[in-house]
C-alpha cells in the first residue's frame, strides 16, 4: 500500500520560507503533501490579521479539504523552507478504489484534524495566555514525534504562535517568558 501510494506523486517542488503553498480561490486538480518543513493553513481576517487554523508537517495534505470541498478560501504559507509532493485527484481516486484501507486511513487523519481545530476553538475562547501557549507548544511537540522528528525546538516563530492563539506577540513574548519562570520551557 505504502508503495502503490509513493507511486502517485508527479512532481515535487521546493517552497521558500514565506512563499504560498497553495493560495485562495485557486483550485487545482491536485493534492498537495508535505515532504520536509513546517507550514499553516490560514486566513486573512478583515482587519488584516492572520488567523493560522493549522500547522502542517512532513506527511500532511496541505489542500485536502479542497479535494472535498474545492472552493475553500484558507492558504497555506510555508513557514520554513518546504519540499511539496504532488499527486493528482484522478491518481488518488484510483487508489483509494483499489487500496479501501488508504481510504479509511484518510477518514482517520480527518476525524483527527476535527478534533484539533476542536481544542484550537476551546484554547482560542476558554483558556488563559499561558494555557493556549503551553497547549500549542504541547500540541506541536507532539505532531513533531509522530513523523520522527525529536527535538526540544519547535520550529515555529512568536509570531506564528500569536496568529495560532489569538494573542499579540508582545503577550506570546510574556507568555513564554512565564513559561520559563514556571519550569515549563
Amino acid at each position: 500500500n505504502v508503495r502503490a501510494f509513493l507511486s502517485l506523486f508527479k512532481s515535487t517542488r521546493a517552497i521558500g520560507r514565506g512563499d504560498q503553498i497553495v493560495r485562495v480561490g485557486r483550485s487545482r486538480k491536485v493534492l498537495t503533501v508535505m515532504l520536509s518543513g513546517v507550514a499553516c493553513r490560514y486566513r486573512i481576517t478583515d482587519n488584516g490579521r492572520r488567523q493560522i487554523f493549522a500547522f502542517q508537517y512532513p506527511g500532511d495534505f496541505c489542500d485536502y479539504c479542497r479535494y472535498v470541498m474545492p472552493q475553500h478560501d484558507d492558504a497555506v504559507a510555508a513557514l520554513t523552507d518546504c519540499l511539496v509532493g504532488v499527486i493528482p485527484h484522478e491518481g488518488f481516486e484510483r487508489i483509494i478504489e483499489r487500496h479501501p484501507q488508504i481510504s479509511l486511513a484518510f477518514w482517520r487523519n480527518t476525524v483527527l484534524e476535527a478534533r484539533i481545530f476542536e481544542e484550537r476553538v476551546l484554547n482560542g475562547t476558554q483558556r488563559p495566555a499561558v494555557e493556549r501557549i503551553a497547549t500549542l507548544l504541547c500540541e506541536q511537540i507532539l505532531r513533531l514525534e509522530a513523523v520522527g522528528i525529536v527535538s526540544d525546538v519547535v520550529p515555529l516563530m512568536q509570531i506564528d504562535l500569536a496568529d495560532a492563539a489569538g494573542l499579540s506577540v508582545v503577550h506570546v513574548n510574556r507568555t513564554i517568558q512565564d513559561l520559563r519562570e514556571l519550569g515549563a520551557l
